[in-house]
């Protein structure tokens, strides 16, 4: 691992950035939005666009082949075109956006907040997963209100949202099911044949996708961050001082050790055999999840922010620069 290059933030506010398959970096900036379509490679500008609204500064966005899908703290979803900053669709969801945003070849998805007003603020004690039209912007379904904060996550067939229960939709928003679980989870993981729900404690519980019969339970290490799942489909999650494997099939897990102490950001290479953290004294922490190692390599004073990886690279935030750091073959 080494750096190959960084981007000053100069007097910029960056509130995300994501990277896809065509190997461009997008910069998302406040407090007015700004839009920057960068080559990961050469870091060459390749376009700067202005939009007059204000991004949400809390959840991520979403990219296609030809559009970014940001959500504003207007209650809105804009589908940008990214090679010239044109909005194509707004899709306004008239409540606040409480979640990060999905997207399909046809559709997107986030959860919203009921907003209630009391005397002295506005509260969200509600929620609903909504659905827009990703060409026209039009809301196309939205479902009942959900009494607890919740996560959600795409299959190809089906929407799964956690909240109080594990709960499975169609992407029309039509409900098909749902089982109780103990406690608030993170966002579900969902493969051919499972769905997953992890928890702040360890615990994790795999469900067969088709009735939701339980397939196995397993109490691991806790975790400080949202669990992944690798190439030889596993779940793996930040934990204080390193990184946790949780083999599911054999009810087994395995801890590797960082010797630092972690934040709650991680994510994986291309063919998924790599994780990348931060720890909260600057450095970016890769884990071998072959060799079950672990390397890093200071960058920073400060915590390190979001790991990003596009293409052979992985970039990471502090407060002055976004680094560019090149992955070793």
């Amino acid at each position: 691992m080494k750096v190959r290059n960084t981007i000053p933030l100069q007097h910029f506010s960056l509130i995300d950035y994501l990277g896809d398959d065509d190997m461009l970096l997008r910069l998302i900036t406040g407090p007015q939005l700004t839009l920057s379509m960068i080559d990961s490679d050469d870091l060459t500008v390749m376009g700067n666009f202005s939009i007059q609204t204000t991004p949400h500064e809390f959840y991520h966005s979403a990219a296609d082949n030809s559009c970014v899908y940001i959500p504003t703290k207007e209650g809105q979803i804009l589908a940008i075109d990214k090679f010239s900053g044109e909005i194509l669709a707004t899709a306004n969801m008239a409540m606040p956006i409480m979640s990060d945003v999905e997207q399909d070849k046809q559709n997107i998805y986030c959860i919203c907040g009921v907003p209630i007003s009391t005397k002295w603020r506005l509260n969200v004690d509600n929620y609903c997963l909504c659905i827009s039209d990703k060409e026209t912007g039009q809301k196309k379904a939205q479902t009942n209100y959900f009494d607890s904060p919740c996560s959600m996550t795409l299959s190809n067939d089906d929407i799964w949202v956690s909240s109080s229960s594990l709960k499975r939709y169609l992407k029309t928003g039509e409900f098909v099911n749902e089982i109780k679980i103990p406690k608030l989870a993170y966002k579900p993981i969902v493969t051919d044949n499972y769905v997953i729900s992890c928890f702040h404690d360890g615990l994790v519980r795999v469900f067969n996708c088709n009735d939701l019969e339980l397939y196995s339970i397993i109490n691991a290490e806790p975790n400080i961050s949202g669990p992944l799942i690798t190439a030889t489909e596993e779940i793996v999650w930040i934990t204080d001082s390193g990184i946790c494997r949780v083999n599911f099939h054999e009810k087994v897990f395995l801890s590797i050790a960082a010797n630092k102490n972690m934040a709650p950001v991680l994510a994986l290479s291309p063919d998924r055999t790599l994780l990348f953290g931060c720890s909260t004294d600057g450095c970016l922490v890769t884990f071998d999840l072959y060799a079950n190692t672990s390397s890093f390599i200071k960058l920073s004073k400060e915590q390190l922010q979001k790991p990003e990886v596009v293409g052979n690279y992985v970039f990471v935030l502090n407060k002055e620069n976004l680094i560019q750091i090149e992955i070793s073959s």
